[in-house]
Parts: structure tokens; sequence; C-alpha cells
């Protein structure tokens, strides 16, 4: 008789749960999508037992990185319908600097509404028409998301090609679950109208440029639940939101930033409220006279291949900041990283601050994950 491994007689909703917990990629982004890493496809080839639920599992998120693999994928699921419902966060392919062929663009569209109620959306092509044009810089846009096909929607990306908007789009407010919006390289000419766009019940996050939030800044103090922002490129030239001094934004993550000489104060000494700052590292280079010396957490992003000198974090340690906890979010290919990685452990400990290191794994390719803080 032919033994049985015990773990082939569990439910398939017992092993469902079990394969959620599978690893995946992460990025220096940790509301971006994160799919199965290649080793854990391989639990769907296990027996036939456990090929149902794996796929389910498996499929839940979904990245697809080019062009040609998002055609494949559209075959796929043309073929096989039943993956179009496990399917709940999908990340579609795009470069910001280029603007999407049209036949590219309703691809994108038919794979978007052909899932069933997806909770996260990364990339979504705007649609861009010239017959739509307003003038050389403006244009108006269509958003290629079926409200009713995903009503639930919690996350949403919008990153394109850089553009100007007249403003934000109306369907936006149709999405009522949504608690993170990205804007990537938008720009709006516009202050939103609460009336055509009503602020968002539910909106914990946005990510954005600086000068949107200085246009949408009405519109986003009357967000109830905004607490994060995420700033695209730091640069701090103009007056400061009145979002920033609220009290009500508890998080700022910052991308990248300018030298910003010419700018005697920024956005952060200002926003009293500051728990949790997300900077890359060389934010210290530019900044170290305005970083805040009372946080719960500072998070030191290190993008590719750059580093900072240990003087630098010394200096800012000398100063005596009250921080729960340092951490260094870094990828494991950041060679120079890791050549400085035990003296600013040893700097952190002289002055008493806890410190803790953020490991993520470089893409299979070589080719890291977009950059951004982690989240």
């Amino acid at each position: 008789m032919e033994d049985r491994c015990l773990a082939s007689e569990l439910p398939s909703e017992i092993l469902l749960e079990i394969f959620r917990h599978i690893s995946r990629k992460r990025s220096l982004d940790t509301w971006e999508p994160c799919p199965p890493t290649p080793d854990a496809w391989s639990i769907a080839r296990i027996c036939r037992a456990w090929h149902g639920a794996a796929t389910e599992a498996l499929y839940h998120t979904v990245s697809i990185r080019t062009i040609s693999s998002a055609y494949l994928f559209h075959r796929t699921i043309l073929r096989r319908t039943k993956l179009c419902s496990c399917i709940k966060v999908l990340r579609l392919p795009v470069d910001p600097s280029v603007t999407c062929p049209a036949p590219v663009m309703t691809m994108f569209t038919r794979i978007v509404n052909s899932m069933e109620s997806l909770i996260a959306l990364y990339a979504p092509i705007i649609q861009v028409s010239s017959k739509l044009q307003l003038n050389e810089r403006t244009v108006r846009t269509i958003l290629p998301i079926s409200v009713a096909k995903h009503p639930h929607l919690s996350y949403l990306s919008l990153t394109t090609a850089p553009i100007h908007l007249d403003s934000l789009h109306p369907q936006l407010s149709a999405f009522h679950d949504l608690r993170y919006l990205e804007l990537g390289s938008l720009l709006l000419d516009r202050v939103p109208d609460p009336a055509m766009t009503p602020p968002l019940a539910k909106l914990e996050a946005i990510d954005t440029d600086d000068k949107n939030i200085s246009f949408m800044d009405d519109w986003l103090l009357a967000c109830p639940s905004l607490t994060t922002i995420f700033i695209v490129c730091y640069r701090s030239a103009g007056p400061v939101p009145k979002v920033i001094t609220s009290g009500k934004i508890r998080h700022i993550g910052i991308k990248s930033c300018a030298h910003w000489s010419h700018t005697p104060k920024g956005w952060l000494p200002v926003c009293t409220s500051l728990r949790i700052l997300e900077v890359p590292l060389t934010f210290l280079d530019y900044h170290i006279d305005y970083m805040p010396l009372i946080l719960d957490e500072l998070r030191l992003v290190t993008p590719q291949n750059a580093c900072i000198r240990p003087s630098l974090l010394e200096e800012y340690m000398s100063r005596m900041p009250s921080i729960g906890d340092l951490v260094f979010v870094f990828l494991d290919s950041n060679r120079l990283f890791f050549e400085h990685r035990y003296a600013y452990e040893r700097i952190c400990k002289a002055h008493g601050v806890q410190v803790s290191f953020d490991t993520l794994l470089t893409y299979p390719s070589g080719t890291p994950p977009r950059h951004s803080p982690t989240r």
C-alpha cells in the first residue's frame, strides 16, 4: 500500500491559508504588489491535492514587467478564465518616461476589466486622446478601470509618462474603499473641485509630487483618514501646505530630494505631528540641519550602489535625537552599504539608538525594484 503524505489530506481552505505565507519578492515600497519568488511556484507541482489551493494563492498577486509578458498573460486569462477570480493584486508594466501606444493601452484595459474585484492595481495606463487636448501641456484622461468591476479597490497607482492634468479625475471619487493613491509623474494644473471630485473618506496615504500637494491642499485636508504623504521629489521651495501643519500627518516618505539650498526652511520642521520619517540615506547630505530630532521611527533607504560617510551619521547622532527605532533599508546588491554597515551600527549604539537592518532581495534579472522608501 502506498504511503500518503498527511499534508495532502488537509482541506483546501487550510492549504490556501498556509500558501498565503509563501515567500514573496519585496521591493523598496511595501505598498507595491509583491509577487511570489520563482521557487514558490514549485508548490503547485507537488501533487494534485495541492495544485488548486497553490494556484489560487500564487495568482493572488501578479506582477507583469514587460509588454510581451502582458500579451502572453492576456492570452492565458482568455483560455483560463477561472484565474481572473484568483487575481486580487495586479501590477502592469509601464515606462514612466514614454507614452504607451494605443494598442497596448487597449490590451491593458481588457486585462484590468477581465479581473473580478481587484483590491490593488499598480500602473494602470491613463488613456490620452489628442482630440481632447486642451493646450500644449494639459490633457484630459480616461481611467481604464471599471468601478462596477472593482468596487473594493483600495490601492491605485497611476504611473505614466510625465504629463500635466487639468485636475483630479472625477472617477476617483467612485472608489469609496481607496486607501492609497499614487499619482507618480502626473502634475495637476488646477486645484481639485470638491463638487466634481469629492474627498475620499478612507484615503490614508497619497504619493505624489510636492507641487501637487500644494495644489491639493484643501482637498487633502478634507480627507478625514489621511495620515501619510509620500513625496516623489522634495523641493520645498513654496509655502508650506496647510495639511502639513494641520496635525494630522504622522508619516512622511521622501523618494528623492533637491539640494534645496535656496530654501531657508522646509516642511519637516513645521510638521509637529510627524512620528515616522522615511528618506533616502543621501538626504542627510543635503538637509541634515532640518532632520527632525524626535521620531518614533526613522527609515533611511539606501538605493542601489549609494551610501554616505559614517561621519555624516555621526554628526546627526551628536545632536542627541530621540528615535524609537532607526531602520536602514537596503538592497542585497549594494556593496557600498555592506562596507559601512558595521560603522553605522556602532555609531547608533554608541548614542543609545536602537538600530535594525531591512535587507531586500534584488530581482533575479539583477534589476532592483522601482525606487521608493519602504512602507
